[in-house]
């Protein structure tokens, strides 16, 4: 069920490069956001009912919205540094992309452990998912506002 989003979110890697270097960073990054938040609305507002359908068309959006982000903002960021840090600069990103998975994976297993000390397994997983989906959502949404905001600012700036 993760694989379409994976295959697309690949797809979407390279236009969202074509995008970047006709328009610049603002328009994929607020895309991304935008794509994330809308997916992980859709989990958060559906936990209780998803099926693997639902669950493959979400992760393929969210997964969109993931590639087409990351992408841009290693691009970007390697527009500020100079040939000899790009390699440090990379591997960077790579390590703190891998420590908030990690982080993050942590995080959402220790609210749903936790929800299963008041509830049945089944219930604590449905009910603690939400949970995660509703902060994953927050975060997302700070992101877009964030994006948003880059994008004004630098438009008053030009």
């Amino acid at each position: 069920m993760l694989l379409p989003g994976a295959i697309v979110g690949a797809i979407f890697s390279p236009i969202a490069g074509k995008i970047y270097d006709r328009r610049g960073p603002n328009l994929p990054l607020i895309l991304s956001a935008a794509c994330a938040a809308l997916a992980l609305a859709l989990f958060a507002g559906s936990t209780r009912i998803l099926s693997v359908g639902s669950i493959g068309l979400f992760y393929t959006l969210l997964r969109i919205g993931f590639n087409t982000g990351f992408g841009t903002a290693v691009a970007d960021a390697s527009t500020t540094v100079t040939g000899r840090q790009k390699a440090d600069q990379n591997a960077m990103f790579s390590m703190m992309q891998q420590f908030a998975g990690s982080l993050g994976t942590s995080v959402m297993a220790a609210v749903i452990a936790a929800t299963a000390l008041r509830q049945p397994v089944t219930q604590a997983t449905i009910s603690g998912s939400q949970v995660d989906f509703g902060l994953l959502l927050a975060f997302a949404l700070i992101l877009l506002v964030s994006a948003i905001l880059i994008r004004k600012l630098s438009a008053n700036h030009n």
